[in-house]
């Protein structure tokens, strides 16, 4: 995200954030390290 604008204007346009970790599953974002969140999407 540093070195590449592009992947970072991509990443504010789908979460509206520059957080890192920023997951997207499906249609849903996820902001920051939410093992919990993600267990529940990804199942």
């Amino acid at each position: 995200m540093e070195d590449d604008q592009e992947a970072r204007r991509r990443m504010v346009e789908i979460s509206r954030h520059t957080t890192v970790p920023t997951v997207v599953v499906g249609d849903e974002v996820v902001v920051g390290f939410d093992p919990q969140k993600l267990d529940k999407l990804l199942s």
